[in-house]
């Protein structure tokens, strides 16, 4: 009897492409659902996201399904990150107007007023 070793996917989970892929999002539900509760011990989570999408899942139906998993993971991201500026943009206005900027930065914060107001009308 001979020990092969198979050479694992791209993720690192198993030697088929597809069920490779499967696991990887599994991981990432787990991980994303860690992030939703407050508990982010895995900062890794955007980038693996990232490099998920660039898989082409061919036709197998798990893997089809699991992209569709995945993609709603990105779309949830990506809501978390555009929350997360306008936080930031909200906090800068502030500031810049506690410091009596307005005149000095007029275009610019009135850009920064304009965009805070389209983001949450």
């Amino acid at each position: 009897m001979t020990d092969t070793i198979e050479k694992l996917g791209r993720f690192g989970h198993h030697p088929d492409p597809a069920i490779d892929f499967c696991v990887e999002v599994e991981e990432l539900e787990g991980m994303m659902f860690n992030r939703r509760v407050g508990f982010d011990a895995e900062p890794a989570l955007d980038s693996r996201v990232e490099k998920a999408m660039d898989f082409r899942v061919g036709g197998d139906m798990n893997a089809i399904g699991a992209r569709q998993t995945l993609k709603e993971i990105d779309a949830e991201l990506r809501q978390i990150v555009v929350a997360s500026l306008l936080e930031a943009l909200k906090a800068m206005v502030r500031c810049a107007q506690k410091q009596g900027w307005q005149s000095a930065y007029l275009e610019e914060l009135a850009a920064a007023e304009a965009a805070i107001a389209k983001a949450t009308a």
